[in-house]
């Protein structure tokens, strides 16, 4: 099974698909075709551009404070919005970016006026999700170090630092694309920046990640295959099991490629190795991630006692359960998911 695209991941779209739906719903608030100089002042502007900003979708520049959260300020776009003087500027800044396309002059402006970094960059993602993403400072730093990239954001708010960035993730969009053999856009980059910045949390990970910069493409191409839940990892399971090593489902959609040590705990080899790997339906894979069972090495399944016996009767867990087959390739990591991940109380 091949990686198709990030659009189309169930994973990524899970995870990272609010960012087209804010920019869908913020482009439908914006309505800037209808904004006319005329208004400069009047606030129409910045009010459009606050509800392209305040939507249930967007994640990516905290603006909940208008609506109650304590001890957090609102977004100076507020304060501007109260005063003519301030509220005129912001709306000729705003209007050139939107209307006139004047990127770099309207950055440097809103900089001089907002000073949100975050904030800024959203404006110009909803003007060109092709060539502008949004940024979290801190966050994107610590992925580029963890991919080996020298870069800094944080209180270095500019359009050069801007461009750098940006230029950043159309590099690793190329590598991506070169490496998955198939369409990745800005976008996709962005949220695979991101998805490795969350990874990389865990205690144990930067040692791993500083293995994977290490690696030769067909060993990376692996990796990011396998952190998706496609490529090779999978295809091997598949070819082993066939179908669920449990209960025999077969639909592809309702199998996961499930690693039995866990990703984050796994070494470089594991996390591609077929025997750290079992193909489950989805939920015998949520017990099992979850340490709800485990399986013996003869395969016989172990049900923890955290598990109620109105779960497992609603979701047809019993005791006569196993796998159909134990290589001895699977033992030491089932082992492991003994002792480290299964729940025994």
């Amino acid at each position: 099974m091949q990686f198709e695209s990030f659009a189309a991941n169930p994973y990524i779209r899970s995870e990272e698909g609010f960012k087209l739906e804010a920019s869908k719903a913020g482009n439908e608030a914006l309505d800037c075709s209808s904004w006319k100089r005329s208004s400069f002042g009047t606030g129409q502007i910045l009010r459009a551009v606050l509800r392209a900003i305040e939507i249930p979708a967007n994640k990516l520049v905290p603006w909940y404070p208008r609506y109650g959260a304590k001890g957090l300020p609102q977004l100076p776009l507020h304060d501007a919005l109260a005063h003519e003087e301030p509220c005129r500027q912001v709306e000729g800044c705003l209007f050139r970016l939107y209307r006139e396309s004047r990127h770099r002059e309207a950055f440097e402006s809103l900089v001089e006026i907002v000073r949100n970094y975050r904030l800024i960059a959203y404006l110009l993602f909803l003007k060109d999700s092709t060539r502008f993403l949004p940024i979290a400072p801190r966050a994107f730093e610590k992925s580029f170090s963890d991919l080996g990239i020298d870069f800094s954001a944080s209180g270095k708010c500019s359009w050069a630092n801007y461009q750098e960035y940006n230029g950043i993730l159309l590099e690793l969009r190329g590598l991506l694309s070169e490496q998955l053999d198939c369409e990745v856009e800005p976008l996709d980059a962005h949220s695979f920046a991101w998805i490795i910045a969350r990874q990389m949390k865990s205690e144990d990970a930067l040692p791993d990640v500083r293995d994977y910069v290490k690696l030769g493409p067909t060993e990376r191409d692996a990796m990011v295959k396998a952190r998706v839940g496609q490529g090779r990892f999978r295809d091997e399971l598949i070819k082993h099991w066939r179908t669920c090593a449990v209960t025999g489902v077969i639909d592809p959609d309702l199998l996961r490629a499930s690693h039995i040590i866990p990703w984050s705990k796994a070494s470089i080899q594991d996390r591609i190795n077929p025997f750290n790997g079992l193909l489950l339906a989805v939920h015998i894979d949520a017990l099992f991630e979850a340490g709800l069972i485990s399986f013996a090495n003869s395969g016989s399944i172990i049900i923890s006692p955290a598990l109620s016996e109105a779960d497992a009767v609603a979701l047809g867990v019993h005791k006569g359960m196993s796998l159909r087959s134990v290589d001895r390739r699977h033992m030491p990591s089932l082992e492991y998911h003994r002792s480290q991940q299964f729940r025994t109380s």
